[in-house]
């Protein structure tokens, strides 16, 4: 190989990521390649001999690089009028070792090592960002966003566009990451102590690195600054993971479906308005996560020709889950003729419900109270087209007085403090202790048939005969002997047997609080 007049240097190549093949022709020819501060070099091919290849290495601004893409200046101009007044001048043999590094001057440099004066670029970029050696140099695991088409250029996007894309993308990453935390903290598996939640939540949030050319790209990591043993896969590597499945979700339906079950809906919807927006901007959207210290990695694409297959998908998609809801509320409002309510929480949270009670409740709505508070146990059904509305079905399974309860856990200590407090009270605690017992025993009957009244078949049957054999005789005598006997002896019509024992209950329930109050 020729020599050439410059002066020795020793330059950092170890920092340089590779960002793209510019020319490929059986190898590299001109690659673009980035440094740790953003500074974007050309390597262009020019000699070989047995041992090296020997290339010309210059900084450029990412302006003209752009300008060379787009054939408005050519390769020649670029090397003879480099950014710095220089080129470097390498050789490199085939383990990658650097040798004969020079600093030259583009007069130094001899017309065979440089192209045609009208070089202009006739190629495509074979862009692909060397995610190992940047995840190596940030001992972390790395994302990169990829983005071209849709009037974005080699290394830069307009601001209109990038406001609202990187938004969407987050939309996805926030609810994912939510319902993911929570199927792990809820995972009595794993065992998470303090410091492993925190890794969680930092595991599955990123921060910006910076922007690279090819395209353009964003590279992410995770905040999280704790290192992992070598080899080891973290959550930020199964949530990486996650992220990237979900954004490939869309190119068959029965995936849509299980990330909707296993997550949450919310992603799938935030994941239809991302789709949506690159298929009306008709761009190109890469997704690729590469962790070299637990040498993990996973990568998806979406074309902007894939884009209508995925909506397609996704317009199909029905979203449906039923799930039951334990909610401390009072009503608002009842129609006993049709079974419709109106229910809210009394937490923070405000949960509101709206709907019907269980068929088979009906008998008992008369004996609700709007001054009480109840626990409900809520049936909720949730049917859902993307981009539609919901459509929420509430069923009221079965409701319990909170007065009622905690009443009854009350009465224990009260009494045990009337006995203890003066002999002389002996008598009133006796009589709160009846009552307490009739209390005990109504609450349990009218439990068992609002139980009752929810089942069905054989199940219903079942129930109501082993109802009917425990109930004694003298369960609620002698104070209640009429009625007692009266419902003793309906025991051959079941349906009638229950409707009336519930108003009986709900009688003596009634009546004993009342006493117990007095005294």
């Amino acid at each position: 190989m020729k020599d050439l007049i410059g002066l020795d240097f020793n330059f950092p190549f170890d920092g340089l990521i590779k960002i793209a093949d510019l020319i490929n022709y059986d190898g590299p020819l001109l690659s673009h390649f980035v440094n740790l501060k953003g500074d974007n070099y050309l390597f262009y091919w020019v000699d070989v001999n047995e041992k090296h290849n020997r290339w010309l290495l210059f900084r450029i601004d990412l302006y003209s690089l752009q300008n060379f893409i787009k054939k408005k200046i050519t390769l020649y101009e670029m090397i003879t009028n480099p950014n710095d007044g220089f080129v470097y001048v390498v050789d490199i043999d085939d383990a990658i070792n650097y040798h004969n590094c020079k600093m030259v001057i583009p007069s130094n440099i001899i017309d065979e090592y440089l192209p045609k004066k009208d070089s202009f670029y006739e190629f495509e970029p074979v862009d692909d960002v060397d995610l190992y050696a940047l995840s190596n140099n940030f001992k972390s695991g790395l994302l990169e966003l990829h983005l071209d088409g849709g009037g974005i250029q080699y290394g830069s996007i307009p601001l209109d566009k990038f406001s609202v894309l990187i938004p969407k993308i987050e939309d996805i990453r926030k609810y994912l990451a939510t319902s993911f935390i929570k199927l792990h903290k809820e995972d009595k598996t794993l065992n998470l102590d303090k410091d492993a939640i925190r890794n969680l939540y930092l595991d599955t949030k990123y921060e910006y690195i910076y922007s690279l050319a090819g395209s353009f790209r964003v590279i992410l990591r995770p905040i999280n600054d704790q290192l992992y043993l070598p080899g080891s896969e973290s959550f930020a590597d199964e949530f990486a993971n996650e992220f990237v499945s979900i954004i490939d979700s869309g190119f068959k339906k029965e995936n849509l479906q299980h990330f909707s079950v296993k997550y949450n809906k919310n992603v799938i919807k935030k994941y239809n308005d991302f789709v949506n927006y690159i298929s009306e901007n008709k761009m190109n959207f890469g997704i690729k996560w590469y962790n070299a210290i637990s040498n993990n990695s996973k990568r998806k694409f979406i074309s902007s020709k894939d884009t209508e297959h995925i909506l397609t998908n996704l317009s199909e998609f029905e979203y449906d889950e039923t799930e039951i809801i334990d909610s401390v509320g009072r009503f608002y409002s009842i129609n006993t003729h049709t079974g419709s309510y109106s229910f809210e929480s009394d937490d923070e949270i405000n949960f509101k419900s709206t709907g019907k009670f269980d068929k088979k409740l009906f008998d008992l709505i008369k004996f609700i109270s709007f001054t009480d508070t109840y626990l409900l146990k809520i049936k909720r059904h949730t049917k859902e087209q993307i981009g539609a509305r919901s459509k929420i079905s509430d069923t009221i399974t079965s409701f319990d007085s909170i007065k009622r309860s905690n009443f009854i856990k009350s009465l224990d200590l009260e009494i045990l403090e009337v006995k203890e407090e003066d002999k002389e009270l002996k008598q009133i605690g006796d009589t709160m202790s009846s009552s307490r017992e009739m209390l005990l025993k109504a609450n349990h009957y009218f439990i068992i048939i609002q139980n009752i009244s929810a089942s069905s078949g054989n199940a219903k049957s079942s129930a109501v005969a082993s109802l009917i054999e425990d109930f004694g005789i003298f369960d609620f005598k002698p104070k209640y002997a009429v009625d007692t006997d009266r419902i003793y002896n309906l025991k051959g019509n079941p349906s009638k047997f229950i409707k009336e024992l519930a108003l009986l209950c709900q009688k003596i329930i009634k009546e004993e609080e009342q006493i117990i109050e007095k005294k």
